[in-house]
């Protein structure tokens, strides 16, 4: 596998090519390299390290069969906002296997404004290996608006699955702050 930015892998997107998640930078959207703001999808992110402060990790495996969680999150771009300072950026579903999942809010404005793919909607990521600590390709699983939802099946090879819902959209706060409630 070719050595990429940061050591990252490739960034597929929904049509399973290597090079197609346009939601973020490893899926080369963009042709040069001094343009366009653009951050990395929730593997990346995860990977990279960045954002350990405001990372989140689910182990649906290690609750009960009934077990479900809400949560809100703010894209990167509000990072360093300080009425969020409490959310997530991104959010690890574990599946007790190398191939994890992560969630994130691909919110479109400052350093993610010229993202392709999905401004604005929760985006559902998959590592093929690494468990998103090392270089492994990754792959767009769903794009998500308010009211959508995907489910993993069968996750980690048994026969439970979990379904993450994009509740709605926060966009009155007035700082311009848009929170994703999962």
């Amino acid at each position: 596998m070719a050595r990429h930015n940061f050591a990252f892998g490739h960034s597929g997107g929904l049509d399973g090519k290597a090079y197609s998640d346009h939601t973020g930078m490893m899926g080369n959207p963009l042709y040069k390299d001094d343009i366009g703001a653009m951050c990395y999808n929730a593997a990346k992110t995860w990977q990279i390290g960045w954002y350990n402060d405001r990372k989140m990790q689910l182990n649906p495996l290690d609750e009960a069969s009934d077990w479900s969680t809400s949560f809100q999150m703010v894209g990167i771009a509000n990072y360093l906002d300080e009425t969020t300072s409490n959310l997530p950026v991104s959010v690890k579903i574990d599946t007790n296997t190398a191939s994890d999942y992560f969630v994130a809010f691909n919110r479109a404005t400052g350093v993610n404004s010229d993202n392709d793919e999905a401004d604005d909607e929760v985006t559902i990521v998959q590592v093929t290996g690494g468990n998103g600590e090392s270089q492994s390709q990754s792959y767009l699983k769903a794009t998500l608006l308010a009211e959508e939802e995907y489910t993993i099946a069968g996750i980690g090879g048994t026969d439970r699955n979990i379904t993450v819902k994009h509740v709605s959209t926060d966009k009155t706060n007035s700082d311009g702050v848009w929170r994703a409630n999962v």
